[in-house]
């Protein structure tokens, strides 16, 4: 792997944030912890294999990262014997969609057991934390040639990543520095 003293590319050393795939454990196993679901009724909004519909009127959700939103810059800090820390916060837009006769009993649950800290622990320990849940929306969809009341919010978190690059510490060099036709050599050590 290449370092600061090859040249080249650099890849970081370390991901200390979770992929999509843990991504959307991490929420899943939230929105179970704060509604008291059956686990097969918080479902991925996107499956590659649709599971069987819920029974009509049973409350569930869907649920699943609709948009995100990175800084522009991300910050850089040098730690001597670690390498470069390059630091950038996230914001992740979170679709949730509430469905059947307890659709907006099930929103309301959400929403309040959000605003409880010990329920927000987990996502702490992953970087991750509330910024806001917007207002529901009522909405209906057609399943199986029925109409089926649903609720829609989009729920708010910000995370901060952080990768390491192995970018080694100047040990000594020579640099030109150049202002208003002054030139300088600098010793560094």
């Amino acid at each position: 792997m290449a370092d600061s003293s090859t040249g080249g590319y650099l890849l970081p050393i370390s991901v200390a944030f979770p992929d999509d795939q843990d991504l959307d454990r991490i929420f899943h196993n939230l929105f179970i912890g704060i509604t008291g679901l059956d686990p097969t009724l918080v479902r991925p909004r996107w499956t590659p294999e649709p599971a069987n519909m819920p029974l009509f009127n049973s409350s569930w959700m869907a649920q699943g990262v609709i948009e995100r939103r990175d800084d522009v810059v991300a910050s850089q800090t040098f730690v001597d014997g670690t390498g470069m820390i390059v630091t950038r916060n996230q914001e992740l837009d979170n679709l949730i969609s509430c469905y059947g006769s307890g659709a907006a009993a099930l929103e309301a649950l959400i929403r309040d057991g959000l605003s409880l800290d010990q329920n927000r622990e987990a996502l702490t320990q992953q970087n991750i934390v509330l910024v806001e849940v917007g207002g529901a929306r009522n909405m209906t969809m057609k399943i199986n040639e029925r109409w089926q009341k649903r609720i829609d919010v989009t729920i708010t978190f910000r995370r901060i990543l952080t990768r390491v690059y192995p970018i080694l510490k100047l040990l000594t060099g020579v640099a030109t520095e150049y202002a208003d036709g002054y030139t300088a050599h600098i010793q560094t050590n």
